[in-house]
């Protein structure tokens, strides 16, 4: 059996393909198909995402929740061809509290769930973390060892029109 490489995904990134963003639904869906069809790969995501992803736009802007919408989620979630969960945990806790903290000797502010992504991603081994978050992307790389950037795919679908 092959070894698994772990590319960690931010909650941002399932916020942006839910939300159906322009620019960012088409890359995350080659993305998702890459990962299905590799054996060798995998996303990860803390289980916290579980609750940073607790409603759409639509949702929000309609001021109701969708059914429909949230078996989706809980489909999504329980892909296991597709994605792993990291559990929290105390000790995940008292890292994300560290990293805070050297965040802020460091001039910056971190919120705690961003800081519980990043030392999840850390703690898995993850080649990469993906984000949408401007911040993310432009501190924490060389804190946590592991690359920062934005969702890519490998061979990118040439557009049909």
């Amino acid at each position: 059996m092959p070894k698994v490489s772990y590319t960690y995904c931010d909650s941002c990134v399932f916020l942006a393909y839910f939300n159906g963003e322009p620019g960012r639904v088409d890359i995350l869906d080659q993305l998702f198909e890459e990962i299905i069809a590799d054996n060798s790969r995998k996303l990860v995501t803390s289980a916290f995402s579980i609750i940073e992803v607790a409603h759409l736009a639509t949702e929000k802007r309609q001021g109701k929740i969708d059914p429909v919408v949230e078996q989706t989620l809980d489909d999504f979630w329980q892909n296991t061809a597709l994605l792993e969960m990291v559990d929290f945990h105390d000790l995940l806790a008292r890292q994300a509290r560290g990293l805070m903290r050297t965040a802020l000797n460091m001039g910056y502010g971190l919120k705690g769930a961003d800081a519980l992504h990043l030392v999840s991603a850390q703690a898995v081994g993850a080649l990469e973390f993906y984000t949408y978050d401007d911040k993310l992307l432009e501190r924490y790389a060389e804190i946590i060892g592991v690359t920062v950037c934005q969702p890519y795919v490998s061979q990118p679908k040439l557009p049909l029109n």
